[in-house]
This record gives structure tokens, C-alpha cells and sequence, in this order.
């Protein structure tokens, strides 16, 4: 497949802070291209979804250390 990579290390700047969207970007312009499919966009999106809904219940349950 194609697009693999640069969709691993869009999820990988999401994990560090970023949001999607500059993840996205940033991969863009440090690569030359971006990903290829839809569907390796939509992964992207989808991590950021789930460590925001992570975080939450993190905090919720009294803190990061919970």
C-alpha cells in the first residue's frame, strides 16, 4: 500500500499535540505529498477522536494518573 507511513507519522504528531488538520500538514510539506486515501485521512481524525476521548475519561476519573 501507499500512504502508510505518512499517515503513521500524522498519528504520531497527534499523540504529541498537534491537532489533525497541522499533523496533516506538516506531513504534506516535510514529504512533498500527503496521504493517499480517504480512508489513511480519516484514520488521522479518528486517532485524534479517540485520545481526546481518552483524555476526558483520564480527567474525569481524577487525573492522568488514574
Amino acid at each position: 500500500g501507499i500512504g502508510r507511513t505518512g499517515a503513521m507519522l500524522a498519528c504520531y504528531l497527534v499523540s504529541n499535540g498537534y491537532k489533525a488538520k497541522e499533523a496533516l500538514d506538516i506531513v504534506e510539506r516535510e514529504r512533498g505529498y500527503g496521504l493517499f486515501t480517504q480512508g489513511q485521512y480519516s484514520a488521522v481524525y479518528q486517532f485524534e477522536t479517540i485520545l481526546k476521548i481518552n483524555w476526558k475519561e483520564k480527567l474525569l476519573k481524577g487525573g492522568l494518573d488514574a
